[in-house]
């Protein structure tokens, strides 16, 4: 298809920067009405281990344990928030 240069490792550190960013920005946006920061904490540490476990230490294990991260983050902010539905009594103005 025309796209195995981007298997060149000049141009695979930026690229999967990028997509980790789009990760990322999607676990942190309206982070506060959906499950809160802890997905989007856990999506940066995910992110680390990813760059970490390919770039820096090599490590595929490392690499892997962080893709898996990054999914369990993302699934974990994808599940509706049973808490938002609950809202507490309107207070009764006769009583």
């Amino acid at each position: 298809m025309g796209l195995v240069f981007l298997l060149h490792t000049a141009y695979l550190l930026p690229l999967t920067v990028v997509t980790l960013l789009l990760a990322i920005g999607a676990l942190g946006f309206q982070a506060r009405r959906r499950r809160g920061y802890r997905p989007l904490v856990v999506g940066l540490l995910a992110a680390g281990f990813v760059i970490a476990g390919k770039f820096l230490l090599e490590l595929v294990a490392m690499t892997y344990g962080g893709i898996a991260l990054l999914i369990a983050a993302s699934i974990w902010n994808s599940r509706p928030n049973k808490n938002l539905g609950k809202r507490a009594p309107a207070p009764n103005p006769n009583a």
